[in-house]
């Protein structure tokens, strides 16, 4: 019986059309004349549509996953940058080193 429990509730034809067009933004009463769907029903499926798209929006504001990647992306882009410039240092030094040895040959 888990899971069966919205199976005896029938919507009426259209209705999965008529939340699409109201996603789409089209107006209750467009609806209402494209699907022959009466007036109250439509204005509830609105009423769903946006509260969905309100909680999808507060679900998205509200998510923090990324934000660890973000920090972490920025820490190895600063290491990355710290490495290069004493690498470059250390380049420098070691070719100073490399002359004074060829020099001597």
């Amino acid at each position: 019986m888990i899971g069966r429990r919205h199976e005896s509730r029938r919507w009426p034809n259209g209705t999965g059309r008529a939340v699409q067009m109201l996603d789409a933004g089209i107006s209750v009463d467009r609806v209402c004349r494209r699907t022959g769907l009466r007036k109250p029903f439509v204005a509830a499926l609105r009423h769903r549509v946006l509260l969905r798209a309100e909680c999808n929006l507060v679900r998205l504001l509200d998510d923090r996953r990324g934000a660890a990647a973000i920090e972490y992306g920025l820490i190895v882009a600063l290491i990355a940058v710290a490495i290069v410039t004493v690498l470059g240092g250390v380049g420098t030094s070691l070719s100073g080193a490399f002359n004074c040895v060829a020099g001597s040959l």
